[in-house]
């Protein structure tokens, strides 16, 4: 039996089932992109597939609307691609197990994909329903978004004569987006030699408990997984205590905040190595997430080690490197301006991978941070191996048709049901929009989405009341483009 059987709409959540089953991380997009190109030529569109993995659709507009202009709605196929402890799940050929628990629907132990698979549903639903009223429509899907907006950077938009962009990646239904940060992936290796040791080894671990979308959330101070063990190590060293380093690694995406690292290290002291806990328990005493310690005898081992000097860099590259929040606008201060996330480390034979999301609405602090990172990792010694999906911001524009459309139609016919009033909002998070306005200026713009909890994380929640209301209202919206 279906797990989403009898939600509304039906078609929504019939293409949300079949996308589940079709492995679509960043990164693997194949599958999906073909998933979608076939079933918009079995619906009889015109449709392109490019090199990206991207898909066009062209939809002719409904009778009586020939006079109105083109409508774009976009949105990613691909997803972020994290899981609980425990979880055996292979993004890369594993179907998500999907459950309904009363009015959310989400994955086992996994992210669901409702960021920004809501989107393609959508979009899909629209396209096989040939009754609905509308304009003529461009229904982009886009990929790689979450790891650095590649697909809409590799968009040719020579066929696209939208006048107004809907972008479909939002998740707060009353939140309407009107203008989003820039950003860039921020990779550095740092190159280890090592000697082999013997002695004996514990596996150090962290984990936090909520994590998140590292531009959503960044602003909550929510402890960094990488960074609470970089710091537990860091005290091993200032306490005296000498050990070897194996290995470090952490975090699964530079754009989530991460839940989970671990180390390996040697030592001959016998140490309570979670007598830890209470400083950070301290420090973590006012945020909505705490680490939490845990450390596994392994027994007298045999490794190749860290050299002392390459561990001395990591160690201190570690203690100095900047994270999170960094500045706030300074009109609207709740809202952060410029932050980084210290998203992945990874631990290789010959070298550490570093992996940060650099963000800000703000280009020079956006370049002066990338800066910084470069200055600090080639002072470790390291290498700075790429600076890549670096995205424009959105600006904020006074006057929207679009907008005041929007807003209206919501409030009109959508906030009595809901109990909530449309607000317009700037978010401290990266959307295709700013890219997608520099290949055709002038596009009036707003984001928007129904209601999804915990995005980038294990606890992703779709809201299924939500969703039926959100793809009411597009198409609501759509209804009234007549001109």
């Amino acid at each position: 039996m279906s797990v989403t059987e009898g939600l509304r709409p039906a078609a929504f959540f019939e293409y949300f089932e079949a996308i589940a089953k079709i492995p679509h991380g960043s990164g693997n997009t194949d599958a999906i992109s073909e998933y979608v190109y076939n079933e918009a030529v079995r619906l009889g569109y015109e449709a392109r597939r490019d090199a990206h993995n991207n898909v066009v659709v062209h939809a002719p507009c409904s009778p009586g609307y020939e006079n109105a202009p083109t409508v774009m709605l976009q949105g990613h196929m691909d997803m972020v691609c994290e899981k609980g402890p425990g979880s055996t799940h292979d993004f890369t050929k594993d179907p998500l197990r999907l459950s309904l628990d009363g009015k959310y629907l989400h994955a086992d132990n996994t992210t669901l994909g409702g960021d920004d698979g809501a989107a393609v549903c959508l979009m899909l639903m629209i396209l096989q329903d040939k009754s609905l009223p509308h304009p003529a429509l461009e229904c982009v899907f886009t990929t790689d978004e979450e790891t650095g907006m590649f697909g809409a950077d590799g968009l040719d938009c020579s066929d696209l004569h939208a006048k107004y962009l809907i972008n479909l990646d939002n998740e707060i239904e009353d939140s309407f987006v009107v203008a989003c940060a820039g950003g860039a992936r921020f990779e550095a290796d740092v190159p280890v030699t090592r000697k082999k040791v013997t002695k004996p080894a514990y596996k150090l671990s962290v984990m936090t408990e909520k994590g998140g979308h590292s531009g959503m959330f960044i602003h909550k101070n929510r402890p960094n997984a990488n960074l609470v063990l970089a710091r537990w190590l860091g005290y091993l060293n200032n306490e005296g205590v000498p050990f070897d380093l194996i290995s470090i690694d952490g975090g699964m995406m530079d754009n989530a905040i991460p839940m989970a690292s671990s180390a390996v290290i040697m030592t001959e002291l016998e140490i309570d190595f979670l007598l830890f806990q209470e400083i950070f328990d301290e420090a973590f005493k006012d945020c909505d997430d705490h680490p939490h310690l845990s450390a596994e005898a392994l027994g007298v081992q045999t490794m190749d080690a860290v050299s002392a000097d390459d561990k001395f860099n990591l160690l201190n590259a570690f203690c100095t490197l900047p994270n999170g929040a960094q500045a706030y606008m300074e009109d609207m201060p709740e809202l952060v301006r410029t932050s980084l996330n210290f998203g992945i480390l990874k631990t290789l034979p010959d070298k550490v991978l570093c992996r940060s999301s650099v963000r800000s609405s703000d280009a020079g602090e956006k370049d002066a941070l990338l800066g910084k990172l470069k200055a600090l990792y080639e002072a470790i010694p390291g290498t700075v191996t790429s600076v890549s999906g670096n995205y424009p911001g959105w600006a904020y524009v006074k006057d929207s048709r679009l907008r005041t459309l929007m807003m209206d139609t919501y409030n009109r016919y959508y906030a009595p049901e809901s109990g909530r009033t449309a607000k317009a909002e700037a978010i401290h998070a990266g959307l295709e929009c700013g890219i997608l306005l520099s290949k055709m200026p002038g596009l009036d713009i707003v984001s928007i989405g129904p209601d999804m909890m915990d995005i980038h994380t294990p606890k992703e929640r779709l809201d299924v009341e939500s969703t039926d209301r959100f793809c009411r209202f597009v198409l609501q919206v759509l209804r009234e483009m007549k001109n």
